[in-house]
């Protein structure tokens, strides 16, 4: 019976990773990643990246205005950091910093809801699938709007969080929510 469970969850976590390293490789594999929102800085730019953000910039803003990104800013100390110790290209830092997470988050959060609503594998499954390949999350990540497919992704946790806070009110369940 274990054997047949685990073949079955294989099989299910198998029909799930080709849909998505066939979207992963038109994403990347295209040309560069610089549309949209996807961040693309030089490498003689990226050490301003590491450190704290600034209230005023000229990158993006005319006239050195104010940042209105100041809440992207920790991802985009990930991001200096990773382009400058790792000396990675700005395509292949975006793909771990924004879009990997993303999709990993859509993959295993609505799974976790899902279950949490006492869905059947099978259930569970098409959830992911419905959720990860409907046309928004499509457009986002190939519009290469970085921000909103990270905040597509942490959707479902944020959901489950909430979820868990209603169910049992306690200060760690509603510091999660």
């Amino acid at each position: 019976m274990k054997t047949k469970t685990l073949l079955l969850n294989v099989f299910f976590s198998f029909l799930i990773l080709v849909p998505i390293v066939f979207l992963i490789r038109n994403i990347y594999w295209h040309g560069s990643m610089n549309w949209g929102d996807a961040p693309h800085f030089l490498p003689s730019e990226v050490n301003e990246l590491v450190f704290e953000p600034l209230a005023w910039t000229q990158r993006g803003i005319n006239f050195g205005g104010v940042n209105l990104l100041l809440w992207l800013s920790p991802l985009t100390i990930l991001y200096g950091l990773l382009a400058k110790f790792f000396s990675l290209s700005s395509d292949l830092t975006s793909l771990i910093v924004f879009y990997l997470p993303g999709i990993l988050f859509a993959v295993f959060g609505s799974y976790f809801l899902a279950r949490s609503l006492k869905l059947s594998k099978l259930g569970s499954f098409f959830t992911c699938l419905v959720y990860l390949f409907n046309t928004y999350f499509l457009l986002l990540i190939d519009g290469g709007q970085v921000g909103v497919v990270l905040a597509y992704g942490i959707f479902p946790f944020s959901i489950l969080a909430t979820k868990r806070l209603t169910v049992k009110p306690n200060l760690h369940s509603f510091y999660l929510a």
